[in-house]
């Protein structure tokens, strides 16, 4: 099934049509097959994958003991004409044509990627005012990060080992304290907009007072802490190992970040070769949420449209797919895995296949080759993976997810057809690309694309 057929078989966008008027309607599916052309077309997909390794190429070449991935995926139908719909409904997003005509803001995403930063050297100082003050605000917690790690040695006889034992020999005072120090410190690091995060760590703060409290009021000063304190017993909530492990994992994170955007936005900037592709920064936002998410966007105009490129350390890149800022942890953020097929039966099989790739966006991961200098490894996720990756983002029950992926998992490889190949892309080939008749004819109409559009308004 072609994409604009899987989407006029969808009843649920079928039924949000039908408050459109017919003039809405028919922007609709003028947007839905303008993004289809840039979504299932070849020539922007191998755009794409060269631009991809051309930013890696760059920053490894300008940034030695840096290194990055990016992860990359392509809108899914589903999402893309869910976004039409949004963008049509909503009057802020309207923008006016002559004739009584109306168009829509440009959609950024419907090509996406992550920037991770994944390898830095340790940095000390800068010349950057901002990078230097969080310098600064990470060598000041140094200390404390050092005196909390001694005291971790403490509550475990090896903190190196996958079977470390806890000690008894601190008091439940000490411990508790200690855990009230981190988060007082955590909650000082917050972004402001962390409000979800700032009630979380408040709520436990005034739990730990309280047990203070107890403690002072009815058990002797030195009593000593007991298996009932730690969290693996599932009788408190104060981890002492996991404060200390996300304190320190924010306040590397905001170096790291800043660092990143420095460097990208340098790139990007002055960078010939990104600017042979066409490429230049339209807009730069920094995202901070309630849930503690923390990420900056750089969005940059290509011949194929606006996309959206969003920086962020390693652990801000785990954290908002499976930490505390995860889309697991939102509200209106739920889907339902397509029913699992008897493989056996080969028109299930198909339907449960269209399926997948009409819900399911495609992912590639981009990687420096360690074996060979100047090389990229761009890697196709495969379909199970591409649909795994959707799901894990997305409030679903977690004894039913897992149940559902382990029996998808064990029936992959006679559900879906071999996928998931290797790409390899080093400087060469970029130049060979950017001299090349396809790329300037995609150049060229782009051009005439904008100039059409700028005669319009």
């Amino acid at each position: 099934m072609d994409f604009i057929e899987s989407i006029k078989q969808d009843v649920n966008i079928n039924e949000a049509l039908q408050a459109f008027d017919e003039k809405s309607k028919q922007l609709f599916y003028e947007k839905l097959e303008e993004y289809n052309r840039r979504f299932n077309s070849p020539e922007a997909q191998e755009y794409f994958h060269h631009l991809v390794a051309d930013i890696m190429i760059e920053y490894s070449k300008h940034f030695e003991g840096y290194n990055i991935e990016c992860i990359y995926r392509f809108k899914s139908p589903q999402s893309l004409a869910n976004k039409i719909i949004d963008y049509i409904s909503r009057p802020e997003k309207h923008v006016s044509l002559p004739d009584n005509i109306f168009d829509i803001s440009p959609i950024s995403d419907f090509f996406a990627m992550d920037i991770v930063l994944t390898d830095r050297p340790s940095s000390f100082h800068s010349k950057d005012p901002e990078i230097n003050e969080l310098i600064q605000e990470k060598l000041d917690n140094q200390a404390f990060i050092a005196e909390m790690q001694e005291f971790r040695e403490r509550l475990i006889d090896d903190e190196f080992s996958i079977k470390p034992e806890y000690i008894y020999d601190v008091t439940k005072k000490e411990y508790y304290k200690k855990c009230q120090q981190i988060i007082d410190r955590l909650i000082a690091i917050l972004p402001p907009e962390a409000t979800n995060l700032v009630s979380k760590y408040t709520h436990q703060r005034e739990s730990i007072v309280e047990t203070l409290e107890f403690i002072d009021e009815t058990l002797p000063a030195d009593t000593l802490v007991d298996i009932e304190d730690y969290p693996s017993e599932g009788q408190n909530e104060v981890d002492f190992f996991e404060l200390l492990d996300t304190f320190s994992s924010r306040i590397y994170d905001k170096v790291d970040l800043a660092v990143l955007t420095k460097q990208v936005n340098s790139i990007f900037s002055n960078s010939e070769k990104l600017g042979d592709f066409g490429v230049s920064v339209k807009d730069f936002k920094k995202k901070r949420a309630a849930s503690g998410y923390v990420s900056n966007f750089v969005y940059l105009q290509t011949p194929w449209g606006e996309i959206e490129c969003q920086l962020q350390s390693k652990n801000q890149y785990r954290d908002g797919n499976i930490g505390e800022s995860a889309h697991t942890n939102m509200k209106g953020k739920a889907i339902k895995g397509p029913r699992i097929p008897n493989p056996q039966d080969a028109n299930e099989v198909k339907r449960f296949k269209s399926s997948v790739a009409y819900i399911a966006p495609k992912f590639y991961v981009a990687k420096m080759d360690d074996v060979e200098q100047g090389k990229v490894l761009i890697q196709e996720y495969t379909h199970y993976k591409n649909l795994r990756k959707l799901l894990g983002q997305v409030q679903t029950p977690e004894n039913a997810l897992l149940s559902y992926f382990k029996n998808l998992y064990s029936l992959r490889d006679r559900i879906f057809d071999p996928s998931g190949g290797l790409q390899e892309l080093i400087g060469y080939d970029i130049n060979k690309y950017l001299k090349s008749e396809h790329l300037a004819q995609i150049k060229s109409h782009s051009l005439s694309l904008s100039k059409q559009t700028e005669q319009s308004k």
